[in-house]
């Protein structure tokens, strides 16, 4: 078992090498997320170096759900987010290895359950501030790996209760359940992941 200063030692290399490896192009970051796929989603992040050991980006990601269909009932959502962002980098000022960093979640969804001749719909616009904490990798050809988490909260439920249900759907079972299907992971908590590829520019 590694002790924690050897530990120290190995991510200081890790770091050392990197240095190396990174010229003079450190300017901008562009990443696809495709681990948003699990959730039939995708991400794109773009991130310009700043000051220091700052920068700034911007997530784009886009959500294409359908979690229930079955007896001619449908249950959609499609969720529209465009996050601004600041990291900070502990090492170096060149937009790799461990940071931490704040963002703000501007996101709109849009949620609907259907059939053959009723179409209920809800909208709505939620604003989301999120702290999250990751690490890049740079190859020596400018090729990047990512990864980070984070946990932030909505300042909505984006949720509709059964109800508000048409009165001729409020007792139908299939509603009910693609309902509940519908919001089976949603909270008022906000989940940031990533496993971006991508390159520096």
């Amino acid at each position: 078992m590694f002790k924690k200063n050897n530990l120290i030692k190995l991510c200081m290399a890790v770091l050392f090498i990197q240095h190396a490896n990174v010229q003079c192009k450190e300017n901008i970051v562009l990443e696809v997320n495709p681990l948003l796929l699990i959730n039939q989603g995708i991400g794109l992040n773009t991130e310009f170096a700043l000051i220091e050991n700052y920068s700034i980006g911007l997530n784009l990601e886009y959500f294409r759900q359908n979690p229930y269909m079955a007896n001619g009932v449908t249950a959609n959502r499609y969720i529209y987010t465009a996050a601004p962002f600041l990291h900070y980098y502990f090492f170096t000022n060149k937009m790799y290895g461990p940071f931490v960093g704040a963002k703000i979640n501007f996101t709109y969804s849009q949620s609907s359950i259907s059939d053959s001749d009723t179409n209920f719909q809800y909208n709505i616009f939620y604003v989301a501030p999120v702290l999250q904490a990751g690490y890049r990798f740079i190859s020596e050809s400018g090729f990047t790996v990512s990864a980070y988490v984070g946990i932030g909260i909505k300042n909505k439920k984006n949720t509709f209760d059964i109800s508000d249900f048409p009165n001729s759907k409020m007792d139908n079972s299939d509603w009910k359940l693609a309902n509940e299907r519908l919001h089976k992971n949603v909270s008022q908590f906000q989940p940031d992941y990533g496993l971006t590829l991508g390159y520096m520019f």
